[in-house]
């Protein structure tokens, strides 16, 4: 395990707390693709938030990046843990590059034209949803495409995102980045920075991984803990015990098929 100093840049990896809809409670969603947090989630990201605090040398003397994918209830956890971290000042940014995979099995629709974040005035949902940290869609970037042709293309559209980041950001003496997504992106992300190897990482919710910037390299330093949040949901999660790697598992691909 790497040990980290306030003069290292690092990113981390964090999967969003858990969806109204998978658990069966909390709020009904306004728009179907688009769950908010339960009360359940909105905790977990908070503490979270207070473990960042913890494990994060010098944080308040850092600069502090927050790059979400646009989903409700990535930017609910973006605002709970910036609330867990006692800082205010990061503007939450939405990224097309975190969004969830594009899987025409799951949506019928493009869901990228119907989330909350695009349809709803974002002072509203800075004042009603995010407990009023400022928050904005990056216009730099472009939608994906929708849906996306393979597991293959999901893969290198989120990869294309790290690797954005960590070149943005990596030169910046202490920088800490902070990108808040999905499932799938937590597995990936740890493959990619394993060097291909297919560890058997959590994707629990608020499961965390992150990489440190050492010379010219990033290297994985977490992968997947969990200790830190109220777990689990009896809905969604693998069973985990305090986000150790349990076992590897086997590689697989998935291929969409085009309706």
């Amino acid at each position: 395990i790497m040990e980290e100093s306030a003069e290292d840049a690092t990113l981390f990896y964090i999967r969003h707390g858990e969806r109204s809809d998978y658990a069966g409670i909390g709020p009904k969603s306004i728009v179907d693709c688009d769950p908010f947090l339960t009360d359940k989630g909105k905790q977990q990201a908070f503490s979270t938030g207070e473990y960042l605090r913890k494990l994060i040398p010098d944080l308040q003397s850092r600069k502090v990046y927050v790059y979400c994918s646009p989903f409700i209830r990535t930017l609910i956890s973006g605002s709970q843990m910036l609330k867990g971290m006692g800082i205010d000042y990061p503007i939450i940014r939405a990224s097309w590059y975190l969004f969830e995979e594009l899987n025409p099995e799951w949506y019928r629709t493009n869901p990228q034209l119907e989330i909350m974040s695009q349809t709803i005035e974002s002072e509203k949902i800075r004042m009603e949803y995010l407990d009023g940290k400022q928050w904005l869609n990056d216009k730099s970037e472009n939608m994906n495409e929708f849906p996306e042709p393979t597991y293959d293309d999901t893969v290198k559209r989120l990869i294309k995102g790290f690797t954005h980041y960590t070149d943005k950001h990596g030169n910046e003496k202490g920088a800490v980045v902070i990108m808040i997504s999905h499932g799938t992106g937590s597995r990936e992300f740890c493959r990619y920075y394993s060097n291909g190897k297919t560890l058997g990482v959590t994707e629990d919710y608020c499961a965390i991984s992150q990489i440190i910037k050492s010379g010219d390299e990033w290297k994985l330093a977490k992968a997947g803990e969990v200790c830190h949040s109220v777990q689990q949901s009896s809905n969604d999660g693998l069973s985990t015990q305090c986000g150790i790697i349990m076992k590897f598992i086997p590689c697989f691909q998935k291929t969409f098929k085009k309706k």
